[in-house]
């Protein structure tokens, strides 16, 4: 798991069509190695009137009628205001940035020399966390140690040698520096609940408090509408906010770089729920489940978690659709492992790119996974599945200016009938409802594994938040000059670049928001370099083979 920064895209340029299953996709990662932007709104009405309309209602955006205020774009309670240029958010004091996504930091270097500065809700808004025996208001003078007994629960503080020094001995149901956390602390499954006092890593190191102002370099806000249900407030104790395999807490490490690291705090269920950590692959794991699922396109994460984050943070549950496709062994020049990214639409069939599959179309060189985070390691809610059968469509073609009808299908096989086991972490993502229109600012979302600057696949699921653009806009001749025809559509960002189709992989899911769902609307396939203006990702439009893919599966 990693948490959450803010990251500089570098893309190298790409001659031609770039199938996006190699390592196309180049970023400057830190040891967190989570990417994700949000995009902006792009004007991205066309001027070549004579060009043949080949969108469909819902790519034919008019944004003059718009009204840029409805909804409020503004966050943390702003106000928007209608501009010639588009809106202009007016932020509470605490705010700053042209959405108010941003925490302004009252903290001046050195302001608390021996504490911790945290954010407050009030005026001055900060206050300093002075490390036990300095005082406040600036932690610059100590007191006599243990004059004042610092230890919790009945503990008693012991004076050291040296001068400002101490230790706290505990009752035995006590434990921690000031005796506040129980000895039998424990979380249930993954933690998301947990509500204890241990503020220590694995690695014995003091937790930072949710409220630093080292944390805005994370985009971390305690001051989000539904924080406190995520137990984030102003303390230093672990939680759980975005689903991890456990509590966890920022520290400070060497140098001052700040760092993440799960808590010395142990699973009540640990003899049956604890799992190694091992880089190998698992074995398969049958499923007697039933053969649909209840819902479709309905992920399962906390709505809070995208304002505690600002948008930089995926989870585990949060994409419970996607798929990674991976060869089962070497093939030519090809390293075993994973390929591609997939969308899980029935409990059996996985939807994918045709050009994943030029390497081999033999379904014994396959398996998919699903549930899964972290692409390098066995996770306890993964399941993994050997492929019954490839379906690449019949009119697929690899031409030198675009990939045509880049659409495969997989069957996985299936264990005593039965196949995908619907979880938390395993869903299917809804296909379209045939041509029904998506209205104007549909959210819409890409993910996948994507490959960091060293050429290798991040350890963690990315995703990030794209526009769609009309055809006729993606077809002018600074873009891809009329390459595009009705088995294809952009998203991106026309006029800065930046973040496209190289976060995502090869075959991986473009899925857009509509009456609640999520809906696969797009195949990662190919794009004209990466992340550069004019020159956004190309997908297959799903609509166009809505019928077939139904053929294939029904």
């Amino acid at each position: 798991m990693a948490k959450a920064i803010t990251l500089i895209l570098m893309c190298v340029a790409l001659q031609v069509v770039v199938p996006l299953t190699e390592s196309y996709a180049y970023w400057n990662l830190d040891d967190l190695d989570i990417y994700d932007e949000v995009y902006a709104d792009e004007h991205n009405e066309g001027d070549d009137e004579d060009d043949e309309d080949l969108d469909p209602p819902w790519l034919n955006y008019d944004y003059s009628e718009e009204d840029p205020c409805s909804p409020n774009p503004c966050e943390n309670e702003g106000t928007c205001k209608a501009t010639l240029k588009g809106f202009q958010c007016h932020c509470t004091p605490q705010y700053k940035g042209k959405k108010c996504q941003l925490v302004i930091n009252p903290c001046k270097r050195n302001m608390c020399r021996k504490g911790e500065c945290v954010l407050t809700a009030s005026p001055p808004f900060y206050e300093c966390k002075c490390e036990y025996p300095y005082k406040p208001p600036f932690c610059r003078r100590a007191i006599v140690p243990c004059s004042r007994n610092p230890c919790k629960n009945g503990g008693t503080c012991n004076p050291g040698r040296a001068r400002r020094s101490f230790t706290c001995t505990c009752p035995p149901a006590f434990t921690g520096q000031f005796c506040e956390a129980e000895s039998n602390d424990c979380y249930h499954e993954i933690g998301e609940s947990y509500r204890g006092n241990v503020s220590i890593t694995d690695d014995g190191e003091k937790c930072l408090y949710w409220s630093s102002h080292r944390l805005l370099k994370k985009n971390i806000n305690i001051f989000g509408d539904h924080a406190e249900e995520n137990g984030l407030a102003n303390h230093r104790f672990c939680r759980n906010p975005d689903d991890d395999e456990k509590p966890w807490c920022f520290y400070e490490g060497t140098n001052g770089k700040l760092k993440w690291d799960f808590c010395a705090v142990y699973s009540c269920d640990r003899e049956t729920t604890t799992l190694p950590q091992t880089t190998s692959l698992p074995t398969v794991t049958p499923f007697l489940l039933p053969r649909t699922f209840d819902t479709c396109g309905q992920p399962f994460f906390k709505n809070s978690l995208q304002r505690i984050y600002g948008g930089q943070k995926t989870t585990l549950s949060r994409h419970p659709w996607q798929a990674s496709v991976q060869l089962k062994f070497a093939i030519g020049i090809k390293d075993p492992g994973h390929i591609c990214g997939g969308t899980l639409i029935r409990p059996c069939w996985v939807l994918t790119a045709a050009h994943c599959f030029e390497i081999s179309l033999q379904p014994k060189h396959y398996q998919v996974f699903l549930g899964k985070n972290k692409i390098r390691q066995k996770e306890i809610n993964q399941q993994r599945f050997d492929v019954e059968q490839i379906i690449v469509h019949d009119d697929y073609e690899d031409t030198d200016d675009a990939l045509y009808n880049d659409i495969a299908l997989m069957k996985l096989k299936s264990v005593s009938g039965y196949c995908a086991n619907e979880t938390k972490y395993v869903k299917t993502a809804c296909l379209p409802d045939g041509d029904t229109d998506l209205p104007l600012n549909s959210e819409c979302y890409i993910s996948g594994w994507g490959t960091t600057e060293f050429g290798t696949y991040s350890k963690h699921l990315l995703f990030a938040s794209v526009k769609l653009i009309s055809q006729r806009s993606c077809n002018k001749r600074v873009s891809y000059n009329q390459i595009l025809d009705r088995g294809m559509l952009c998203a991106g960002n026309l006029e800065e670049g930046g973040v496209d189709s190289c976060q995502g992989d090869s075959g991986g899911p473009l899925t857009c928001l509509k009456d609640g769902r999520h809906q696969i609307y797009g195949i990662v396939s190919w794009g004209d370099s990466c992340g550069l203006r004019q020159k956004p990702g190309v997908y297959v439009r799903v609509t166009t083979y809505l019928n077939w893919i139904l053929k294939q599966i029904d």
